[in-house]
């Protein structure tokens, strides 16, 4: 179990990087504004860190114990979202809530994962390839879906947040 989990682990953090350098490289729309660009940064950062949260839940999930489960969603939707107020609050711009949110799944991750190894030992992070390829192929359809979910749910935000600067 140990090995399985250090291995989702292993293939979480692998493909939550490859996601945020690719939304770094891939999205040149945002080059010349500096300030997209970086909102484009804060919200794949956030997508680094939601994925390396969400390992710390799979043994409950296993274990069928949903609601440890379902308190760790609450736990981040409640810090993400006290963060994402806050930060706007105090800086008041979409940086300030997209900084926020940030801080919030931060704060959700080591939570999250100090709750987890109450119960169960630190996964054994191995890489055997051999056995990670057939993970990846399950998890990938899976893991672009998510991914597209959250910049979809992310480029409202900035295609709002440019309509606003361009009528001021």
């Amino acid at each position: 179990y140990r090995q399985l989990l250090g291995q989702t682990l292993v293939v979480n953090i692998v493909f939550s990087f490859i996601s945020f350098l690719s939304i770094i490289t891939f999205f040149p729309v945002y080059a010349s504004q500096s300030h997209l660009l970086s909102l484009v940064g804060l919200a794949a950062l956030t997508l680094v860190v939601t994925s390396l949260r969400t390992v710390a839940k799979l043994g409950f999930d296993a274990g069928e114990k949903m609601h440890i489960s379902t308190g760790f969603t609450l736990i981040n939707s409640l810090f993400a979202t006290s963060g994402s107020l806050i930060g706007f609050y105090f800086i008041r711009t979409l940086t300030g809530l997209f900084l926020g949110n940030l801080f919030g799944a931060v704060l959700s991750l080591f939570l999250e994962w100090s709750i987890a190894l109450k119960f169960f030992t630190w996964p054994k992070l191995v890489f055997r390839l051999k056995s990670l390829l057939p993970l990846i192929k399950q998890g990938l359809p899976l893991s672009l879906a998510a991914a597209t979910a959250l910049i979809t749910a992310r480029l409202d935000t900035l295609m709002i947040g440019k309509f606003l600067t361009a009528q001021e």
